[in-house]
């Protein structure tokens, strides 16, 4: 199981981004996701991403402004996303979010790092847009990173490692279909 960590600070108040985070019917703020289908409490829902697959998820808590957790899973990966807001002097939010991934296929343990951070901080990314702000997790590590270059720098690693051109191209090859099966779900 991974673990990745990640801190945002807002302008907005902490019931502005418990809204954003809690309610179901308008997630429209977060461009992976096609519509979700909940429960008649909200306490279990599926995200529906078109490409990307459906997420279930069950909420495990839930203090209004405070603390917000839960479980998420599909075919590939299960979690747990926890988020806790807590008030700046200024009347701002600071969100930390752990989100602990684990692989239940062996094929997507080396990706599940990468893979997991860019969806957090993309989370956390599309929520500063449609607030207006600049998210300070917009930094030049993963400025640019996306699956083909991940690809590239997987085969170039490993053909470096064997001294085999074909070996290196065969790992990209390998990652890219990878990196595609575990956005896909």
């Amino acid at each position: 199981m991974i673990t990745i960590e990640l801190k945002e600070v807002f302008r907005a108040t902490p019931q502005v981004i418990w809204e954003y985070l809690t309610n179901l019917e308008n997630q429209n703020w977060r461009k992976n996701i096609t519509y979700i289908e909940t429960n008649h409490d909200g306490s279990e829902f599926v995200e529906h991403t078109g490409d990307e697959g459906d997420m279930s998820y069950k909420v495990v808590a839930s203090q209004p402004e405070e603390i917000y957790e839960v479980n998420f899973e599909n075919e590939n990966i299960q979690g747990i996303w926890h988020g806790e807001l807590s008030e700046t002097e200024d009347g701002g939010t600071v969100l930390r979010v752990s989100v602990s991934v684990e692989a239940k296929r062996a094929v997507y343990k080396p990706y599940l790092k990468a893979y997991v951070t860019k969806q957090a901080k993309d989370h956390l990314m599309y929520l500063k847009e449609v607030l207006g702000e600049t998210s300070q997790l917009d930094d030049s590590r993963f400025s640019g990173f996306n699956n083909i270059s991940l690809a590239i720098v997987l085969g170039l690693i490993i053909g470096g490692i064997t001294r085999s051109i074909a070996i290196g191209i065969g790992a990209g090859i390998i990652t890219l279909i990878a990196l595609y099966f575990i956005k896909k779900r």
